[in-house]
């Protein structure tokens, strides 16, 4: 009996937005609350849901422009801006900034996603003066001081240290550099070792000017504060950003349709694998009928036909998993497992087996009504609080949609039939053209052309 393995999940930061998004148990307690479209008297727009039953104000903010902007030979330069931009700001260095949020209770938070800087302000609504001006100087004043900036850049590159002993990390990230090659999107989003050390204070200081600014923000906002309230305080916070970011075009890409098997040698029991091919944008039309598919395919845990193959009924794997994820200039389709050195060739090749079977014969109308009950249901379970709701608001504005689309996705998922989800799995399921990153030791004589996993 092959012992099953088990697997972390290097991808969960990269899904958080597209499953806050797309997923969600129906419960008549728990509902979307209506989305209100405002603006400041200062022309600033944002998503609004006002809520009064706890004296909390959540703001969720997000910049057009984040790790793909890096120029060329310092790739984790917006990782690390995101990274000070709460290390001190104005009059204030670092451990005054973070006491002075400490006093009130709020919490201010900054990170970089290959397409978006995002941050997250959180405080009491008695507070929402000070909390204002707080984040206001993180906004417009970050001081990037050298001690932060030492400090930051050495606590980067334990993180990709840390990265490096992880075979499933590893995988993904080699998976993204062959995938994407040149491209901004092979870059290594916290960048290298080597390129931390060519980021100086000056270039933090012009790549916070060129992101930041009034014409690629968007914002949503949920608590304990009036729709009058809220303009005043938008307008305080973000009315004297620069009007224009200076935000370079990313030119789209396609992973290439042709199937390739890398590998980066790594002496261990087990081989971890990340394997995808181009995918499907969130504005495609058929990318609900793929969304359902996919879901039945490697979306659905324990439901799915990965799930059920790999783990269930031969034991080779731990966890299989595979998903949508479209960027701003290119989409993609991917998933991951691990399992020991002898079994993970057998366990790719049944991925591939069980692209094939849907792609040549669909899926079955009792795997159809279960994946719409359960992510219609399931759905209700996304707006349970108010980081949650304000996550949904903020992941829907950078996707393009509109804000009804809280009203509409459900049924949008319903009307899915069985001709969609064969016209979505013809267009998406590439099984011939898989591309595979091993990392580990794999017992193959199939023929592997190695990369360099550094």
């Amino acid at each position: 009996m092959t012992r099953i393995s088990r697997l972390s999940f290097p991808a969960i930061a990269c899904l958080a937005i597209c499953l806050c998004i797309l997923t969600g148990i129906n419960s008549p307690a728990i509902a979307m609350p209506k989305v209100q479209d405002i603006q400041s008297p200062k022309g600033i727009k944002a998503w609004f849901v006002e809520n009064h039953d706890l004296p909390i104000v959540t703001i969720q903010m997000a910049w057009r422009g984040g790790a793909a902007q890096d120029p060329d030979g310092l790739p984790g330069l917006a990782a690390l801006m995101s990274s000070l931009m709460n290390e001190g700001a104005g009059q204030r260095p670092s451990l005054t900034f973070q006491q002075a949020l400490a006093d009130i209770g709020a919490q201010l938070y900054f990170e970089a996603s290959m397409d978006h800087i995002t941050a997250s302000l959180r405080f009491l609504s008695e507070h929402s003066d000070h909390a204002a001006d707080l984040s206001r100087d993180a906004l417009l004043a970050p001081r990037f001081d050298e001690e932060a900036i030492a400090r930051m850049r050495s606590e980067t590159k334990a993180i990709l240290a840390n990265q490096k002993q992880s075979p499933a990390r590893t995988a993904m990230r080699l998976w993204y550099q062959n995938a994407f090659s040149q491209h901004p999107y092979g870059r290594a989003k916290l960048g290298t070792q080597d390129s931390l050390d060519r980021i100086q204070r000056s270039d933090l200081i012009n790549h916070h000017a060129n992101i930041l600014a009034r014409d690629n923000l968007l914002i949503s906002v949920v608590g304990d504060i009036t729709q009058r309230e809220l303009g005043k305080l938008l307008d305080r916070i973000f009315a004297d950003l620069p009007d224009t970011a200076q935000i370079q075009p990313i030119a789209p890409v396609a992973v290439k349709a042709v199937a390739s098997r890398n590998l980066s040698k790594r002496i261990g029991p087990q081989t971890s694998a990340v394997f995808g091919h181009a995918g499907i944008g969130y504005n495609d039309p058929d990318f609900f009928p793929a969304y359902v598919m996919n879901y039945v395919l490697g979306g659905g845990g324990f439901s799915s036909r990965l799930v059920n193959e790999i783990r269930e009924q031969r034991g080779l794997a731990y966890s299989v998993y595979s998903y949508l994820m479209p960027l701003d200039s290119s989409a993609i389709w991917i998933g991951a497992l691990a399992s020991d050195n002898q079994t993970i060739e057998p366990a790719i090749e049944l991925v591939r087996e069980e692209m094939r079977r849907i792609k040549n014969h669909g899926i079955g109308e009792d795997e159809l009504n279960a994946a719409k009950t359960y992510l219609t249901g399931s759905y209700a379970l996304r707006f349970d609080s108010r980081d949650k709701i304000s996550g949904q608001m903020i992941g829907a504005q950078m996707q393009g949609w509109s804000s009804d689309y809280f009203e509409t996705r459900n049924q949008r998922i319903l009307n899915v039939n069985q001709d969609d989800i064969q016209r979505a799995a013809n267009r998406v399921l590439m099984p011939e053209a898989l591309l595979v990153q091993l990392v580990g030791d794999p017992s193959s004589s199939q023929p592997a052309k190695p990369n360099d996993a550094r």
